[in-house]
């Protein structure tokens, strides 16, 4: 790290990018660069996509789904993968993985595929917030259905998991100060999610289905309202319901996974506390 003075250009400004820096990225006077920003951090970019490729000595399409997925989280535009001995029904199986990740095959031979991602402009923030409504939905399934559907459970969690890649994804594409708490909330609420799966394999009483489904709706408010507040009052309602929690789970098992829903959800509330702080350095409660 180094420290620049900006200059003044008639109505804007400017400051010298690192020669090394451009000398590395192949950059001259000519080339074009990606500029964003958030919060109080301005980030510069070459303006190119990157390229991944890897050979896989055997077909096995678990392992190629990793390594797509791999891939698509850490950014990259373009994913070439050879499979010695890539069959139909492979290929078939990989493509479809692939589908879900916005990825499109550009090119194909008889053992490899090159893909090419189409990038969907999110906004990290919807889409946590999306998570949030998504965990809901999961709550009040296993609370108003007659009989809980975990398969329907499992297919809703894979589009929370799927939210989160692309949380990871931007931010790995456009990273900013902001970004390590998007990852935090999002993990957080995609284990949440995942516990709530559990939950349903086990049927746990309705009871505490309720109280859970009330500490999301809860999080969902104190989390949109940005208030410091807020937070501090759903940390409050977390204590009370892991202590209702213990009445109704009638089983240490589901306690286990009923507290670990409260627990992420107070992880995550955290971060939301360090995002209101970051935004108001001089806060008063």
């Amino acid at each position: 790290m180094e420290a620049r003075k900006i200059f003044r250009i008639r109505e804007s400004f400017a400051i010298f990018l690192p020669k090394r820096w451009c000398e590395a990225n192949s950059l001259d006077e000519k080339s074009e660069v990606e500029l964003y920003w958030d919060e109080d951090t301005v980030v510069v970019k070459p303006r190119r996509g990157r390229q991944f490729s890897v050979r896989l000595s055997s077909p096995n399409p678990d392992v190629a789904a990793k390594l797509l997925m791999s891939a698509f989280v850490t950014g990259y535009d373009e994913i070439r993968l050879e499979v010695k001995g890539m069959g139909l029904e492979v290929r078939n199986k990989v493509i479809a993985f692939a589908r879900g990740l916005y990825m499109l095959p550009l090119e194909e031979g008889p053992d490899y595929i090159v893909f090419r991602v189409e990038d969907v402009k999110f906004d990290r923030e919807k889409l946590i917030e999306r998570m949030g409504t998504t965990l809901e939905f999961m709550l009040d399934h296993l609370a108003t259905a007659p009989r809980a559907n975990p398969s329907l459970l499992e297919s809703v969690d894979d589009e929370v998991d799927r939210y989160r890649h692309m949380i990871e994804r931007l931010c790995y594409k456009y990273p900013t100060s902001s970004c390590v708490r998007h990852v935090q909330l999002a993990r957080y609420i995609e284990r949440a999610a995942d516990h709530v799966v559990e939950l349903a394999k086990l049927e746990p009483p309705r009871e505490l289905v309720l109280l859970l489904k009330e500490a999301a709706t809860e999080f969902a408010r104190a989390s949109s309202s940005g208030e410091l507040k807020s937070a501090l009052a759903f940390l409050e309602t977390i204590d009370r319901a892991r202590f209702l929690a213990q009445q109704r789970a009638g089983d240490e098992v589901v306690l286990i996974h009923a507290d670990r829903v409260l627990d992420y959800l107070a992880n995550a509330i955290e971060v939301y506390m360090d995002m209101a702080a970051c935004r108001t350095p001089n806060l008063e409660i």
